[in-house]
């Protein structure tokens, strides 16, 4: 709901709009392949512990690459914990490599 209100506040077409609905409903998909302990846990993360919650989104792009949609639907959910820093995961994007199929809204 939040995703979809901001790219309509951004202006973006309906089908851009449609597409971050979307992403944003199947975005943490790939936790299915992060155990549950690891996910409930309150305490902080040992490192192969981050590690494991770190792929989940390549592992959700993956999940979902085969939808056939016209937005670049895969690109945007792997890129849903990058960060404008480049800080990010999985791929450590910078600046308006940020989000992936979204590249050209933003500059450097």
């Amino acid at each position: 709901m939040y995703a979809a209100g901001l790219a309509r506040a951004m202006e973006l077409p309906a089908a851009e709009v449609e597409g971050i609905r979307l992403a944003a409903l199947v975005r943490d998909i790939g936790k299915l392949a992060v155990p549950v302990h690891v996910l409930s846990r309150v305490e902080p993360l040992a490192p192969d512990e981050l590690a494991a919650v770190k792929i989940h989104p390549a592992v959700s792009a993956e999940l979902i690459s085969g939808l056939d949609t016209a937005f670049p639907l895969s690109a945007v959910v792997r890129g849903h914990h990058e960060r404008w820093d480049g800080m990010g995961d999985p791929d450590g994007l910078r600046g308006n490599r940020y989000p992936p199929g979204l590249a050209n809204r933003g500059t450097d």
